[in-house]
C-alpha cells in the first residue's frame, strides 16, 4: 500500500501548490496535472458490479485532495459496453427510473458520467452489438446518454447517422454524446489536449457497419502513427503543448511503439490489453471473484518520442479493480518533468475496502444506485438454470481466446458474452 494515501485537508499552502502557483511573479513554476484513468470493464461481469462502488470511493478521495485534486483529468481509455447481463438490464425500467434511459449498454456511461469522466476512447466492444446500438448509448432521441465525448482519430464515423459528430479541437465539456477524433479539456487556465485511437482491426474483431476506420487491419504501427500525428499537429497548431492519446490498441507493445514515434504526446493512456501495471508500493486487488498475484510491468512506462521528449505509457487491469493515478509536472514548454514522477503517490490503487480507507475514500451514491439497479434485474432475469453439463467447461477469457478449438471451448466461444447466465457444474465464469 502506498505510503502518501493520506490526504491534507483544508491546507491552503498546499492548494496553492496545486494550482501551479508563482512563489516568484517572474519565474513560471510547472504545471501539475493529476490523471485518473481506466479502461476495460467488460470482462468479469460479478467483479466488475462488486467493484465499482469502492472504484468510485477512490475516484472522490483522489479528486478531493487538497493537494493534487485541484488540477484533475478523469479519462477513460475504452471498451466501458460489451453484450451481456450488465448490457441488457440496462433497458429495463427498473434502470431507466434510476438513470433517465432504456438504451442497452448505457448503465456503465451513467456510472462514469456520475464519476465525472471527461472523455474516452472507442474500444472494440463498443461496437459488439452494431454501431447504431453503441450511438444510442451514448446520445438518443437528441438527448445525450454520455456528457463526454468518445474520441478516435482514426475512425470516420459520417457513414453511420445514429452519431452525433462533434467538432474536432472543441471543449470536452461541449461534446457531450458526440464523437469526435481530438477535443480539449481546460483545467485552471490549462489547455490539454485529448486524442483518440482505436486499433485498426477494429474491422476484423466486432462490428463496424459503415464505420471506415484508417489504416486498416494489416497496416504497420507507423502508418497508425502517421493517422494519430495529423490530429496531434491540429492541436499542436493552436498552442497547445500537453497532449494526451487515449489509445485502445488491445496490446501494450503498440502503445509502446506509438510512444516513440508520435510528436508532441506526453501520455498514452492505453487501453484493451488489460496490463496489470503497478509498483512496490501498489497493492494487488483481492476481492470474492477474482485476486490478482503480481503487477506485470511497472507504473508508468518511460520512453522517449520523435520530438526527444519524454513519453509516458500508463494503463491498470479492468473490470473496475484499480484507479491510475498519475501526478506529472510539466514545465513551461509543455514536456514532462519526470523529476516530479513519485511512486508513492502514482500507480494502480486497488478497488478494495482497505485501500479506499487508506485514503479517506467514499463511494459515489448515485454510481452504488445505478449499481445496486443492474445488479437486482440480472439477479431477477438472469439468475435462471437454463442446462447442465458434465464436462469441465473454462470460461476464462485468456483461454477462451487462445485455445485450441475443442467441442468445450467451442460451447464456451458460444456462451461467452451472451446475456444469459448459464450456471454449469463446474464452470469458472468469464
Amino acid at each position: 500500500m502506498k505510503r502518501s494515501k493520506k490526504l491534507i485537508i483544508g491546507s491552503l499552502s498546499a492548494a496553492l501548490l496545486a494550482v501551479g502557483s508563482c512563489a516568484n511573479d517572474d519565474e513560471k513554476q510547472n504545471y501539475r496535472l493529476q490523471l485518473l484513468h481506466f479502461a476495460d470493464v467488460d470482462g468479469n461481469e460479478q467483479s466488475a458490479l462488486d467493484s465499482v462502488d469502492e472504484f468510485s470511493a477512490l475516484v472522490n478521495a483522489f479528486k478531493n485532495d487538497s493537494t493534487y485534486g485541484v488540477n484533475t483529468l478523469f479519462v477513460s481509455s475504452g471498451d466501458h459496453i460489451m453484450i451481456g447481463p450488465r448490457f441488457y438490464a440496462a433497458e429495463q425500467g427498473t434502470v431507466r427510473t434510476v438513470t433517465g434511459s432504456n438504451e442497452p449498454g448505457h448503465a456503465d456511461i451513467a456510472m462514469m458520467n456520475a464519476m465525472g469522466v471527461q472523455a474516452a476512447a472507442v474500444g472494440n466492444h463498443e461496437l459488439d452489438a452494431n454501431p447504431g446500438e453503441f450511438a444510442d448509448a451514448i446520445e438518443a432521441d437528441g438527448q445525450a446518454t454520455a456528457v463526454f465525448p468518445h474520441l478516435a482519430s482514426n475512425i470516420n464515423f459520417s457513414g453511420e447517422s445514429d452519431f452525433v459528430v462533434g467538432t474536432d479541437g472543441a471543449e470536452a465539456s461541449d461534446l457531450a454524446g458526440s464523437v469526435a477524433k481530438y477535443a480539449v479539456v481546460t483545467i485552471n487556465g490549462e489547455q490539454i489536449g485529448l486524442v483518440g485511437a482505436s486499433t485498426p482491426t477494429l474491422p476484423t474483431i466486432t462490428t463496424t457497419g459503415d464505420l471506415v476506420v484508417t489504416p486498416g487491419p494489416s497496416a504497420s504501427v507507423s502508418d497508425l502513427a502517421a493517422v494519430i500525428q495529423s490530429s496531434v499537429d491540429a492541436l499542436k497548431a493552436t498552442g497547445i503543448n500537453k497532449i494526451i492519446l487515449l489509445a485502445h490498441m488491445q496490446q501494450m507493445t503498440v502503445e509502446k511503439q506509438l510512444a516513440e514515434l508520435l510528436d508532441g504526446v506526453d501520455i498514452i493512456v492505453a487501453g484493451g490489453n488489460n496490463t496489470r501495471m503497478g509498483d512496490s508500493n501498489d497493492t494487488l486487488f483481492v476481492g470474492t471473484h477474482v485476486t490478482d498475484d503480481q503487477f506485470a510491468e511497472n507504473y508508468p512506462y518511460q520512453a522517449t518520442g520523435a520530438d526527444g521528449n519524454p513519453t509516458l505509457v500508463v494503463n491498470v487491469d479492468g473490470d473496475y479493480k484499480y484507479l491510475g493515478r498519475l501526478v506529472v509536472e510539466f514545465d513551461s514548454n509543455g514536456k514532462i518533468d519526470l523529476g516530479s514522477l513519485d511512486a508513492t503517490i502514482n500507480g494502480a490503487y486497488a478497488a478494495t475496502t482497505s485501500v479506499v480507507s487508506s485514503v479517506g475514500g467514499t463511494a459515489n451514491p448515485k454510481v452504488v444506485e445505478i449499481r445496486d439497479a443492474v445488479q437486482s434485474v440480472i439477479t431477477a432475469q438472469y439468475g435462471n438454470i437454463v442446462g447442465y453439463t458434465s464436462v469441465y467447461l473454462d470460461g476464462r477469457r485468456s483461454q477462451v481466446r487462445t485455445q485450441k478449438l475443442t467441442s468445450a471451448t467451442l460451447v464456451m466461444r458460444q456462451i461467452y458474452g451472451m446475456q444469459n447466465r448459464f450456471l454449469a457444474k463446474p464452470w469458472i465464469l468469464p
